[in-house]
């Protein structure tokens, strides 16, 4: 290799009293002197997020941020290195947004009234208009942003429940000033609660749901990612709660067998997630078609085989592809495509001209034993379905 990125962050709470930038120049010249690599460097200040360790930690200030940055910078002039960094005033942007109360949303709804635009491209940010709107503010801004919070204070997200299957949100304060982590839970959470320390001999487990939906009308513009964030949002609305993730930032078990290009509609959209409390086919199905936009509508839903002996195959993995159904009124024909073959996409015939045809995704299939086209709740829920696409 003759080039190698590094990623550092300053300011983190492990850290937090001491400059890590000598550290960090340290390691970096070892590293240029042993491999000649060309490296590139980005460092950028730690920002405490809610619902992680380090909630409550302190955030360095702008300058204390920009001064560890410039040390690193200077330490590493010369041939072989390029460094670049997050803009520090940003990184206390973040931190106002990330941890900030009903005070913080004043100051950005300010912020925009005085014309703030765009703010996500730094080369589109006016920082001029946001340092006015928190000179202007009724609170120290940057004071209240960078401070810790102690263990006895409540915290503004303290009512919004992430549900985690593992472990409940431990502070990263000594042991004997933090709450014992939870192992496992029997019953979902509710807002502002955390589930019972230990499963009951009675409670159920999670069970992975596979459910096929609809997307039409203007629907059919949702994004995938958005589409993504519909469904969390239905989830939490319909009462249903989803097994998490274990990792840093824990995120539902949601999948999908096959993204839909924006603009394409569908009759049959495969999904899965894997839900605590999971009751029938019948009431999901009511449950969350009253909390989701029109346009997107769940079909049909069933309970996946669960086999703990069997590798757990993701949606994606075992998806055959799909049919289309393309044209419109009676000049209408079906196309079936293989997910590994050609795709729907919009086609220029010439400049400034684009060819379109209306086009509706009418199923999409999994594989089947010999690799053939059959329902994903043929493949992945009936008992006589091949056990290794489970």
């Amino acid at each position: 290799w003759r080039a190698a990125k590094f990623y550092f962050m300053v300011g983190l709470p492990a850290s937090f009293e001491e400059d890590e930038s000598s550290a960090i120049v340290e390691f970096l010249l070892t590293v240029r002197a042993e491999t000649r690599m060309s490296l590139n460097v980005n460092v950028a200040g730690f920002i405490p997020k809610p619902h992680t360790p380090y909630q409550r930690a302190a955030q360095l200030t702008e300058e204390e941020t920009l001064e560890r940055i410039m040390a690193v910078k200077a330490g590493l002039r010369g041939d072989g290195f390029k460094i670049g960094y997050h803009a520090p005033f940003l990184s206390i942007l973040e931190g106002i947004v990330s941890r900030g109360d009903e005070r913080a949303g004043r100051l950005v709804l300010d912020a925009y009234r005085r014309g703030a635009r765009l703010d996500a491209w730094e080369e589109h940010i006016r920082t001029d208009l946001w340092r006015e709107a928190i000179g202007a503010a009724d609170w120290d801004v940057v004071a209240e942003t960078c401070r810790a919070r102690s263990t006895e204070e409540r915290l503004p997200w303290h009512l919004v429940a992430l549900g985690l299957s593992s472990s409940k949100i431990a502070d990263a304060s000594p042991a004997e000033e933090r709450p014992a982590i939870q192992t496992a839970f029997s019953q979902p959470a509710r807002p502002g609660e955390f589930p019972e320390e230990k499963p009951s001999k009675d409670s159920p487990a999670w069970t992975r749901v596979i459910f096929a939906f609809s997307k039409t009308g203007r629907a059919a513009f949702i994004s995938h990612l958005d589409l993504m964030t519909v469904m969390e949002r239905a989830l939490a609305r319909a009462g249903y709660h989803a097994r998490f993730t274990e990792g840093f930032n824990p995120k539902p078990r949601l999948e999908f067998a096959s993204p839909l290009g924006l603009g394409v509609a569908s009759n049959e959209e495969i999904a899965g997630v894997d839900l605590w409390g999971w009751d029938s086919e019948t009431s999901f199905a009511s449950r969350m078609n009253s909390a989701l936009p029109a346009g997107i509508r769940v079909r049909r839903a069933m309970a996946a085989r669960q086999d703990a002996s069997v590798p757990r195959r993701s949606l994606m993995s075992a998806c055959w592809g799909a049919e289309y159904e393309i044209g419109a009124k009676k000049n209408t024909r079906l196309l079936r495509l293989r997910a590994t073959g050609p795709s729907i996409r919009k086609t220029m015939e010439s400049e400034g001209a684009w060819r379109v045809e209306p086009v509706v995704r009418v199923r999409t299939f999994a594989k089947g034993r010999a690799d053939e086209p059959v329902s994903y709740f043929d493949a992945f829920c009936v008992p006589e379905a091949s056990s290794d696409l489970i």
